[in-house]
């Protein structure tokens, strides 16, 4: 049985354990079709686990939870529509909402630690939008000596708050404490700390709150969101490769190996690298495989097929083939062009930045087209008549192919693409030589493989 799991078995308010279980007992005010059980989930930072399953009578479900120590969990029907709930702090946990929206449930007893937690995560939003704005107005007033001294004095009013928030939560509540820890992160120009900059202040000091030997961190849902908003603050830095890679190993190397709460942080870092595609995806991608190969098989499997795809689609690799119908019905086969330096555009009529970006593409294809460059428009549209009118009205005049099926496009996810515009461009031999290239990037990219 893997370290995450726990005997998934029902205990009923009758059961001669119900002394030391939590009560949970659901209502029910509208179910549009008949529901036989409901079920209590766990996330592991890949997926939600069903750890316990109870029958539905009429419109109640009693269920008796078997966990005595603080923990969070999710009940509902299925793993696309829970509701999250903290156990272990209260004795009876009281929910009311309806079958189709259980993640729009609320909590009916007044002086629950659920409703606390509800309080809490409005005031932890509340100060990183206050958070956020203070460093946007920093940024704006550089030239401003004295604005800038006002901003920073606001920055620290805001750290205090923070900083009194976690007190308050270690006096009150010691579970929700560790909440905070994991959502606390000062202000730069507050104390620099004798950084050079933001970026490896950020680095080094975005979980300095937090005490990774607690086993409380396991089943946070807060590890995976705090290392996926880490992840992908990092990426944005576009620092080398080995730098970020070595960033992130110094936090995640303080995470007691093999635990629940280094699975989650995997789960949060693998999905902003993922999002970014980000190469050092492959490297923790690998890491995270072989730690848990025998602990966590399923999400393993998940991170190996990731690491499948992105390899086929990163700088280097052999682009993968495939063939697309044209406007005019023809198909349309990749490898077709080898031979030719050739830019995949993936766009679609309805993306405003892609129909921004149009006019780059176009400048540089009329530069190059000449010298052995092409370029395939691969379409997310599901409109025909706007696909077609797009291309007329861009002047998009390369090849262009479209299965009509949006972000369902059987080349896009070949090519992993998550977002557009997103270009690839491929050297004579069909290899990948750089991805995303935007702007003045892609000429010159083809300045070096096709001259000037």
């Amino acid at each position: 049985m893997r370290y995450f799991s726990f005997f998934a078995f029902v205990l009923f308010a009758q059961f001669f354990y119900a002394q030391e279980a939590v009560e949970l007992e659901l209502h029910f005010t509208s179910c549009q079709k008949p529901r036989d059980s409901v079920f209590v989930y766990s996330f592991n930072g890949f997926y939600f686990e069903q750890e316990l399953a109870g029958p539905v009578k009429g419109d109640t479900v009693i269920l008796a939870l078997p966990w005595t120590k603080p923990r969070f969990a999710y009940v509902g029907f299925d793993s696309n529509n829970l509701k999250l709930f903290v156990v272990g702090l209260d004795k009876r946990i009281l929910i009311e909402g309806t079958c189709e929206r259980m993640r729009n449930a609320r909590f009916l007893e007044k002086d629950s630690a659920n409703l606390s937690y509800e309080h809490l995560k409005a005031e932890i939003n509340r100060l990183k939008t206050a958070h956020a704005k203070t460093i946007w107005e920093y940024n704006r007033v550089q030239g401003d000596s004295l604005a800038k001294e006002r901003v920073i004095q606001r920055m620290a009013l805001l750290d205090e708050q923070k900083l009194s928030l976690l007190k308050r939560m270690e006096e009150e509540q010691p579970y929700f404490a560790e909440v905070v820890r994991l959502n606390t992160y000062l202000s730069f120009p507050v104390d620099t700390k004798n950084y050079p900059d933001e970026r490896f202040f950020f680095a080094k000091e975005y979980f300095h709150f937090v005490d990774w030997s607690k086993e409380d961190l396991d089943y946070m849902p807060w590890v995976y969101e705090a290392w996926k908003a880490y992840a992908e603050t990092l990426c944005s830095f576009r620092l080398p490769e080995e730098v970020h890679k070595a960033l992130i190993l110094e936090q995640l190397n303080k995470i007691p190996a093999a635990t629940l709460r280094r699975q989650l942080a995997y789960g949060g870092l693998l999905s902003a690298l993922q999002r970014r595609q980000h190469p050092s995806y492959l490297f923790f991608g690998e890491a995270f495989s072989k730690e848990y190969a025998e602990l966590s098989p399923k999400a393993v499997e998940q991170v190996r097929s990731q690491i499948r795809r992105l390899r086929a689609s990163m700088p280097g690799a052999q682009a993968p083939d495939f063939e697309g119908l044209t406007p005019e019905g023809d198909t349309l086969r990749l490898s077709d062009f080898r031979g030719k330096v050739v830019l995949i555009d993936f766009w679609a009529s309805w993306c405003g930045p892609c129909r921004k970006e149009n006019p780059n593409v176009v400048r540089a294809y009329q530069k190059y087209k000449d010298k052995g460059f092409d370029v395939i428009g691969v379409s997310l549209d599901r409109d025909r008549n706007r696909w077609l009118d797009a291309i007329k009205t861009d002047s998009l005049a390369w090849h262009h192919v479209s299965d009509l099926k949006g972000w369902r496009s059987a080349i896009a996810a070949l090519y992993g693409v998550r977002s557009i515009p997103h270009a690839v461009l491929l050297d004579r031999e069909g290899k990948i030589v750089a991805v995303r290239l935007r702007g003045l990037q892609l000429e010159q990219y083809l300045k070096r493989l096709l001259g000037e």
